[in-house]
């Protein structure tokens, strides 16, 4: 009787009910990661790259001599006659500390390998892009401006550091993620210097077109113009090459989901983009309203509503809560076979008469949403455990 009583509650509650229910679960038993629909949902994708102003680091610019291995290797000497180009491209923004921390994002590493195996950029060896990308930004995990949004004091951005010049000169279209979290090759069409896959490409570009892999020392000299630099990456380099680094939990942040199903509406288009440009805004309680973030955040049903509201030019205004916009007799309900990028998905608790979380599905078995307490709008897998419907809404979208 009482779970049923509880279950009642929540569902009338729709997506703030449950992350009630959460904190109360964590505070009892620090469970909170593994109850409730969300407990088979794995990350996928995002953030991608922070809304807001642009961001410019007051730090002084890194010493490279102080920070990384120390052993240069004798592979990597310099060469008679080895000259180093004109035009520099980057700028590190974060050097790796000198520590035993040389870990490595396991979907960084498959982009660095596979990037190296793309023909197009003559055979440069996985760990020189793995180098250059822990000296830059420590794989993406720095927090400092310009590596997930903004620039750096030298206005380069992104995780593998480019100057926007540079950028628009040699950017790729790097592969999208496939369901398996490995890189499925298809570009999601748009380069994006803070995209992780798109940066990686591109590095290899740069390093290929400026002498990699033929005259490595002089085409890493042209990314960043220090020879201590130089030595800095061949030496992380040299250690990734001898096997001497630990896989790291997948870094997401800036990675393209985009919609991997063909079928999108061009409602359905509008709607993820109205609900994807707030990426790596934090889930709030209550918060988010048709205005957009509010109380500094998104619940999970919130940011449905603004999405449908703003993709409609305010022509279909949602019920606030999650159980009711599953009930909204404007939208057709849809199978999970039937599934299509924009339509609404929908997570009822067993036992419930109403939807506790709602999201917004975008092809190949993902959803962006608002999760929970300490998460942000992300894309991520879906877990279908929970799954009670999904609901799609049309109109004809003005050019």
């Amino acid at each position: 009787m009482r779970n049923s009583l509880l279950l009642r509650l929540v569902a009338g509650l729709g997506c703030s009910g449950v992350a009630l229910m959460l904190a109360l679960m964590f505070m009892a038993a620090l469970v909170v990661n593994h109850v409730g629909p969300l407990a088979d949902i794995v990350n996928a994708c995002a953030p991608g790259n922070a809304p807001g102003p642009k961001q410019l680091s007051n730090a002084p610019e890194p010493n490279p001599s102080t920070s990384g291995p120390d052993v240069l290797p004798a592979a990597y000497t310099t060469r008679p006659g080895a000259k180093p180009l004109d035009a520099g491209s980057v700028r590190n923004a974060a050097l790796a500390p000198k520590s035993s921390a040389n870990s490595i994002p396991s979907n960084y590493l498959k982009l660095y390998k596979a990037a190296a195996s793309d023909k197009r950029f003559g055979g440069i060896p996985w760990y020189i892009l793995a180098g250059i990308g822990k000296v830059e930004t420590d794989h993406g995990r720095s927090k400092l401006p310009g590596v997930a949004s903004g620039e750096n004091y030298a206005g380069a951005g992104g995780p593998m550091q480019f100057l926007q010049g540079t950028w628009n000169g040699f950017a790729i279209d790097g592969p999208t993620f496939g369901p398996d979290g490995a890189p499925d090759g298809k570009p999601d069409g748009k380069t994006d210097r803070y995209n992780p896959a798109d940066a990686i490409f591109t590095a290899a570009n740069y390093l290929h077109h400026s002498g990699a892999p033929g005259d490595t020392r002089k085409a890493i000299y042209a990314y960043n113009h220090s020879w201590d630099y130089v030595d800095l990456v061949l030496s992380w380099a040299n250690k990734y090459g001898g096997d001497n680094f630990s896989l790291d939990d997948p870094n997401y942040a800036g990675f393209s989901c985009g919609t991997s199903d063909s079928t999108a509406s061009e409602f359905g288009k509008r709607i993820i983009e109205d609900a994807e440009k707030w990426l790596g805004t934090r889930y709030v309680y209550g918060g988010g309203d048709l205005n957009g973030p509010y109380k500094g955040g998104f619940d999970c049903s919130s940011l449905v509503r603004y999405a449908v509201y703003h993709a409609s030019d305010g022509q279909i205004k949602l019920p606030r809560v999650a159980a009711d916009q599953q009930r909204d007799p404007r939208g057709k309900r849809v199978s999970r076979s039937e599934l299509q990028p924009g339509d609404l998905v929908f997570f009822t608790a067993a036992g419930a008469k109403g939807a506790h979380h709602v999201g917004i599905y975008v092809g190949g078995g993902k959803m962006v949403n608002a999760p929970h307490t300490g998460a942000v709008v992300r894309v991520e897998a879906i877990g279908w455990k929970e799954f009670s419907g999904g609901m799609r809404f049309t109109m004809t979208v003005k050019a």
